[in-house]
């Protein structure tokens, strides 16, 4: 029986508070026990750690790691990856983590150029599988492409996988350049100014669903379309500037 400094459940009050008291379905509890559980659970959330990345200690000598994907293996749902200026050369596979991977200032176009991911002869920059909710955010780099037939970045999970202010160039890919295709999970993606250019590409973007917003594609060639989405999907305030299928025509 709930009585003052209680808390007991009650579908009377989907809310979960009642003249004072806290009902959650059946069970009562000492308050001081919940406020004690509340703290306990805000301290943990508060436990997100940043962790650093400098290939040759030369920006940052007391980096944690000087590979992105050691970086990755630390990091749990929360972290911070901050990467200093330098070339990283992938295949990364983030797995399920929800992190933020990012430049040390996104905002800054030098350190963007400077803080280079490319593919190798294993496979592409970035995957990604993270089931559900929020998914990793990549933020602040440039993908150079070079000469290799991969992706950028790919998604086959099913969360929302947010790409940042980055610099697409140089891809030269029988794939898409950024994909969550259908039939590969149903992500979402949330791009926000990034610039792609002088790609050749089946798609530059290729998902079942989300929001390309300020970006700026020049100069790409394509296969098919620059963009294919499934459904649900907006395109907003971006510029499309010579973009040519193989054939020669010009289409977005």
């Amino acid at each position: 029986q709930a009585g003052p400094g209680y808390y007991q459940t009650s579908p009377s009050d989907p809310r979960g508070i009642l003249d004072g008291v806290c009902f959650t379905g059946g069970i009562a509890m000492r308050l001081s026990t919940l406020l004690a559980c509340a703290a306990l659970s805000v301290a943990g959330s508060a436990q997100a750690d940043i962790i650093t990345v400098d290939d040759d200690l030369a920006d940052l000598p007391t980096a944690d790691f000087t590979a992105i994907q050691d970086a990755l293996n630390a990091a749990v749902n929360g972290d911070e990856i901050i990467v200093y200026p330098g070339t990283y050369t992938g295949p990364y596979n983030m797995g399920d983590l929800r992190v933020t991977l990012r430049s040390s200032d996104p905002l800054d176009p030098s350190v963007v150029a400077a803080t280079v991911l490319q593919p190798s002869s294993g496979g592409g920059v970035f995957t990604s599988n993270r089931s559900t909710g929020e998914g990793p955010e990549i933020r602040g780099f440039t993908f150079d492409g070079g000469s290799f037939s991969f992706s950028a970045i790919f998604s086959t999970g099913e969360s929302r996988l947010r790409i940042v202010d980055n610099v697409f160039t140089r891809f030269d890919t029988t794939s898409s350049l950024i994909a969550n295709p259908f039939g590969f999970g149903d992500g979402v993606f949330i791009i926000e100014r990034c610039v792609f250019r002088n790609n050749s590409a089946q798609r530059i973007i290729d998902f079942g669903a989300g929001t390309i917003s300020r970006c700026r594609f020049e100069s790409n060639t394509t296969k098919s379309v620059a963009v294919r989405a499934v459904a649900d999907s907006l395109v907003l305030d971006s510029l499309f500037l010579g973009i040519r299928t193989l054939d020669g025509s010009t289409q977005a």
